[in-house]
């Protein structure tokens, strides 16, 4: 059970996520800060935590300056299929962070990637493959090694939920291994929304030809990866 203060910070991004994209557009850099990109650029070379969607950057998060301490416990966003960190469409967490940068919390206690490419189209496609959980596990890392925070509260969304859960459990994925479990360094875990018994639609005699409902890593209810998870 949630602890009070647990419920609480649960109930404050809720109401934040609630009517996203009608934010004060506080967030609306669609940026890490320098410091933070400069860190990831020396740490994780490889790693585009903000890939680009319908040729916009997108992601939030890092300090104004190396030196700046930490007042709240990090928080890490993770977005659902055909969306992104902030802005687009669907509007991102823009309005969630915009509401906790209202109440005090600064851009180095808030971080979102984005895992996609944002688009509608590309929904049918979405899976919970090496790269993009790997992707997320990465940047779950990333927060916690430039914060030097031992402890960060995970916000997941849509596929977001499933595909967080994945990175914070850790273990073998494709042969790979994702590294071990992160729970200890996950104080609140929020999902919201997401397919944690897989997608009714998947069901449909036709769902075969879809990549989203492979029963391999997709959202069959009855696929290996959902099966592992739960």
């Amino acid at each position: 059970m949630l602890r009070l203060r647990h419920l609480v910070i649960a109930k404050l991004l809720i109401a934040a996520s609630v009517g996203a994209g009608s934010g004060t557009a506080v967030a609306a850099d669609d940026a890490f800060t320098p410091d933070f990109a400069a860190f990831l650029a020396a740490s994780y070379p490889d790693a585009d935590f903000a890939a680009a969607s319908a040729g916009v950057d997108s992601a939030f998060g890092g300090r104004a300056a190396r030196d700046e301490a930490l007042t709240h416990v990090p928080i890490v966003f993770v977005h659902g299929t055909t969306d992104r960190a902030i802005g687009g469409p669907s509007g991102g967490w823009t309005a969630a962070i915009d509401d906790l940068l209202g109440r005090g919390y600064r851009a180095s206690e808030i971080y979102a990637l984005t895992w996609g490419d944002g688009r509608e189209a590309s929904a049918i496609n979405n899976v919970h493959d090496l790269a993009t959980v790997g992707k997320v596990r990465r940047f779950l890392e990333a927060v916690l090694a430039y914060t030097g925070a031992e402890k960060i509260h995970v916000v997941g969304h849509s596929m977001g939920v499933t595909l967080a859960r994945r990175a914070i459990k850790g273990g073998m994925l494709e042969g790979q291994s994702l590294g071990a479990p992160l729970t200890e360094h996950v104080e609140v875990f929020l999902g919201l929304a997401g397919a944690n018994a897989g997608v009714g639609a998947c069901l449909s005699p036709f769902s075969d030809f879809l990549r989203m409902c492979s029963r391999v890593n997709g959202f069959h209810p009855e696929s290996q990866f959902l099966a592992e998870l739960n």
